[in-house]
């Protein structure tokens, strides 16, 4: 993600009286591996050369969740995947997941997890 990427996000956690999104380095590292085991099949093991599924980094990831909050995009994850176990993965991991794909759109780590639900993330 570009600096005008993340600033969109940023840009809307602030609008909505939140802090900008960030996570710790071990939880985006933890995310890897959950990525490469759970998503990387359709998503791509690069999470944008997949045959089954969108990217999840670059211009089309943020055409689609630039400027949303990170608890509209921890939803849509933990609501719709994996396909065949939608919410199949706990909170916990799909706030793992969320923090690789911040990371690999060049939103840089902070000091508190992601939180593993939607209503805490949002708050």
């Amino acid at each position: 993600m570009t600096r005008y990427g993340m600033a969109l996000l940023s840009c809307a956690a602030l609008a909505r009286g939140q802090a900008p999104v960030g996570y710790p380095a071990g939880q985006a590292e933890q995310g890897k591996a959950v990525y490469a085991k759970a998503c990387a099949s359709c998503h791509g093991e690069n999470l944008d050369d997949g045959e089954f599924a969108p990217p999840l980094k670059g211009t089309p990831f943020m055409q689609k969740w630039g400027g949303k909050a990170a608890d509209e995009v921890f939803t849509y994850m933990s609501t719709r995947m994996p396909p065949d176990r939608p919410n199949g993965l706990g909170g916990e991991t799909y706030a793992q997941v969320l923090a690789f794909v911040l990371l690999n759109n060049r939103i840089g780590p902070g000091t508190l997890a992601l939180p593993s639900d939607a209503a805490a993330l949002k708050a």
